[in-house]
């Protein structure tokens, strides 16, 4: 079933990011990335205030890494 590899995939999402905290200082691109992959994984499985926690995260990690000219809008994206 379709819907049970998303559910998997936020499970997996759970599970990596204390890894990646103790792996990546904390504003480190792939840590942001990660977040704001988790934070969407959330909001698409109907969990909001983990979503939004997961993107309030994100944002601050990909503020420093992925803004201004040639970040390709993520910051952007997350926010929505």
């Amino acid at each position: 079933e379709e819907g049970s590899s998303w559910k998997i995939a936020l499970q997996a999402a759970c599970a990596l990011t204390p890894i990646y905290e103790q792996l990546y200082p904390p504003v480190w691109p792939n840590l942001g990335l990660h977040l704001a992959q988790h934070a969407k994984l959330a909001m698409f499985l109907e969990h909001p205030a983990e979503a939004a926690q997961l993107a309030d995260r994100a944002l601050k990690v990909l503020s420093v890494t992925h803004s201004g000219p040639g970040g390709g809008g993520i910051c952007e994206e997350v926010a929505r």
